[in-house]
């Protein structure tokens, strides 16, 4: 009989490591762990406790069984932590898969095999739960964890510049599967790009703000509950009448840690429609514009290198890439 995994608790080596679920008293020893794992290749990147509380542990999917640390049973430090699960909305990515969510180690000489071993217990709930596949880190657009907190936002991925992680889980059979690049503007310099067509636009369009709360999406309300969205609608008069929806969102501005100067983007699927791409830029540029009055200092977002629509879009616009991520997949 399988015992389930909130109950899984293993030595390792000589006795000397065990893996247990996370418990109520542990939020400074991960974020400790977050703060250690991201200096080892140059981010500044942390996670205070108190955002722990209010934008992990707080979700009503959050499971402590799904939150596995590593423990030096010789001096009780904490080594590292895995926290991993399923999105049980998913249709791409992250359907039929557990999605790795985030995985952090102190440097150490045996810090390769702290996270094998970490890894080997989200294997074990994989095949336990059924699971086709498992991906790391995040599922992009489906990801539910890290919003506004991890660099890229828990939808980047491996960053590349975190080579440690990149390697473990290559070792644990992970595979490329998705490049991601997070783009950045900083706002103060933006100019609105102005032509024939966007004057057009201009004449025969309106941008309303709308403030994101009984959206019916329940379920993107409760992934960005720690979260301030903005709906930015362009509506635009016939013969080309339109209506196009864009989200700018934000981290909570009373959250310890994290800079309340970046305001981050969520593009969806846009048609290949040189008209339909040219509103997008306007809604786009009048909702950069709102935002410079805000005193946002960075616009960030996270997409799909392949996706040449955005990636032209962005590029009009004065974004530049900041970050190069992957996600990978067994």
């Amino acid at each position: 009989m399988t015992r389930p995994l909130s109950a899984f608790h293993r030595s390792w080596g000589s006795g000397v490591r065990s893996i247990r679920p996370f418990q109520n008293t542990d939020t400074l020893r991960l974020s400790k762990i977050w703060e250690a794992h991201h200096k080892a290749y140059g981010s500044k990147s942390q996670c205070l406790p108190l955002v722990f509380d209010q934008c992990i542990l707080s979700k009503p999917y959050f499971r402590y069984s799904e939150l596995q640390i590593a423990i030096d049973e010789v001096t009780g430090d904490a080594l590292g932590w895995i926290h991993f699960g399923c999105n049980p909305e998913a249709k791409g990515l992250g359907q039929s898969s557990l999605l790795v969510h985030r995985l952090c180690v102190a440097p150490g000489d045996d810090e390769a095999h702290v996270a094998s071993q970490l890894l080997e217990v989200a294997m074990l709930e994989g095949r336990v739960s059924e699971q086709a596949h498992c991906c790391g880190l995040g599922a992009f657009d489906e990801s539910i964890y890290y919003h506004g907190v991890a660099e890229g936002d828990g939808l980047l991925g491996v960053d590349s510049n975190d080579t440690r992680l990149h390697a473990w889980m290559r070792q644990a059979g992970f595979e490329p599967y998705r490049a991601t690049e997070c783009r950045e503007l900083v706002v103060s310099r933006f100019r609105p790009p102005m032509d024939r067509v966007q004057m057009g636009i201009h004449r025969t369009s309106t941008v309303s703000r709308i403030i994101e709360q009984d959206r019916p999406n329940w379920w993107e309300n409760v992934i960005y509950g720690h979260c301030e969205r903005i709906v930015y609608q362009l509506t635009c008069g016939a013969p080309n009448r339109a209506e196009l929806q864009l989200t700018v969102w934000y981290p909570e501005m009373s959250l310890p840690g994290i800079d309340p100067g970046i305001a981050r983007l969520t593009l969806p699927i846009i048609e290949d429609n040189e008209l339909r791409t040219e509103q997008w830029v306007y809604l786009i540029s009048e909702s950069l514009r709102q935002l410079q009055l805000e005193r946002k200092q960075v616009v960030q977002v996270v997409i799909d290198p392949q996706d040449a629509i955005h990636s032209r879009i962005l590029h009009r616009l004065g974004f530049k890439t900041k970050l190069h991520g992957m996600l990978l997949r067994r």
